[in-house]
């Protein structure tokens, strides 16, 4: 689908339910993909979000350093994908981002090609430590059906940075939609409009926690959307005034934590790792 005014294109998928056996009786475990393929070269790179915090380059079948031997090329080159992978060519100034809907598994075995595992079934246990196959049925017995849909973009590399929040977070916040019989009693219950914030917050931040945890406490999360994206004052830093921005409240005392708020920012120490100068063969 590619909706007006919409930047994004809309991907349907439907997948299911996979069967375990073939027309001639032989039982195999399938998973199956959606591939997106472009001409692009772009040397074996793509790019994968972390958590949907920030994005990391991964490099096909890079060696590690505790991998001698790559056995299982597929397997080696997956990775979570949370809210967004892309491939982009400097040369051209061009990127494609593929955004999914849920978590899944991503990776791009050949230049200008992205896949992401969409759903499958297996016949036996992979070693990993479930210590069974992945063979869930639904209620009529048979495998799962999995519905889901990915929003696709394709254009420079400045618009697709700029895009990367955006349309994942309007994926994560997705409206979630309830019906009921129609009836006097529900439209006439007031729908009040509130907002825990007194105004506006500037492009580039986004709200990610306003939460009470006490009586007289307050957890406040804002983030800095795109630290590293050029143009339209973006990547800037901002002066935010608590004051104003929760003016309806008396802010008596405010302190830093850190990022998961169970521990003052004053009181952390990083952990430090000892490490061996050399793995040992």
């Amino acid at each position: 689908r590619l909706y007006k005014n919409e930047d994004v294109i809309e991907f349907d998928w439907v997948v299911g339910s996979i069967p375990l056996y073939d027309s001639r009786g032989f039982g195999t475990g399938k998973e199956i993909v959606s591939i997106f393929q472009t001409a692009m070269d772009t040397d074996g790179k793509f790019y994968t979000d972390s958590n949907g915090r920030q994005t990391m380059t991964r490099i096909r079948n890079v060696y590690r350093p505790w991998t001698k031997n790559i056995t299982k090329p597929t397997t080696y080159n997956y990775y979570p994908v949370v809210s967004w992978i892309y491939l982009k060519n400097e040369t051209e100034d061009l990127q494609l981002t593929v955004f999914p809907d849920r978590p899944q598994g991503g990776t791009s075995l050949r230049d200008g090609q992205i896949e992401l595992m969409l759903h499958r079934r297996l016949q036996y246990d992979d070693g990993f430590g479930v210590e069974e196959p992945l063979n869930e049925l639904g209620v009529d017995s048979r495998g799962l059906i999995a519905k889901g849909k990915h929003l696709v973009y394709l254009g420079s590399i400045a618009d697709s940075q700029r895009l990367l929040r955006t349309v994942s977070n309007r994926l994560v916040y997705a409206p979630v939609y309830s019906f009921s019989e129609k009836s006097r009693s529900l439209l006439d219950v007031p729908v009040p409009r509130v907002s825990g914030l007194d105004m506006s917050l500037p492009p580039n931040v986004h709200l990610l926690t306003l939460e009470q945890v006490g009586e007289d406490k307050l957890i406040l999360r804002l983030e800095h959307q795109y630290p590293g994206v050029q143009g339209e004052g973006l990547r800037e830093s901002v002066v935010i005034s608590l004051k104003h921005l929760l003016k309806s409240l008396t802010i008596t005392h405010v302190e830093e934590t850190v990022l998961s708020a169970h521990q003052y920012l004053r009181d952390s120490q990083r952990f430090r790792f000892e490490t061996l100068d050399s793995v040992s063969e």
